[in-house]
C-alpha cells in the first residue's frame, strides 16, 4: 500500500510482520499516521502468560470482539502496551475500520500507560483525526 492509502484507527493485515518474533502474519490497529511510517499495536491472542502475569501490561490490554471486525475469529486483545512502527508497504489489506468506543478506549488505555513515552501518547491523541 501506499503512505497516503493509510488510514488510521482500522485495522489492517501485516503478513510475515518483521516486528513480530518470530516474523509471521498480524493483524495492526493504526492509530497514528507520521511523515514516513505508520504507528499501530498488535491484535494479540487473549490468552497470554506473559500478559497475564504482567498486571501493568494486562491492563493495557483492549478487549476487541469478532463482532468488532470481521477476521476476528474469537475475543482478542489491542496491545495498546508496545507501540510498533511500521511502513506503509508492510500493510497489505486493510480490514475494517474501529468503532468509536474501541478508539475511546485505546486512548484511555494509553493515557495511563505505564510503557509508552509521554510524548508518543500525547502526538497519538493529537493526531486522532488523521483519516
Amino acid at each position: 500500500m501506499q503512505h497516503h492509502e493509510i488510514r488510521t484507527w482500522h485495522v489492517y493485515l501485516c503478513p510475515k510482520c518483521n516486528a513480530s518474533e518470530p516474523p509471521k502474519d498480524k493483524y495492526v490497529v493504526t492509530v497514528c499516521r507520521r511523515k514516513d511510517t505508520i504507528w499501530g499495536f498488535f491484535i494479540n491472542t487473549p490468552d497470554s502468560k506473559f500478559i497475564r502475569s504482567h498486571p501493568e501490561l494486562e491492563k493495557q490490554q483492549v478487549k476487541i470482539k469478532p463482532d468488532d471486525c470481521r477476521v476476528i475469529r474469537y475475543e482478542s486483545n489491542i496491545g495498546c502496551d508496545a507501540l510498533k512502527e511500521f511502513y506503509a508497504w508492510e500493510l497489505s489489506k486493510r480490514e475494517c475500520a474501529l468503532s468509536d468506543a474501541l478508539k475511546q478506549a485505546i486512548l484511555s488505555s494509553i493515557e495511563s500507560s505505564d510503557t509508552l513515552e509521554t510524548e508518543k501518547v500525547q502526538i497519538i491523541k493529537d493526531n486522532q483525526d488523521t483519516p
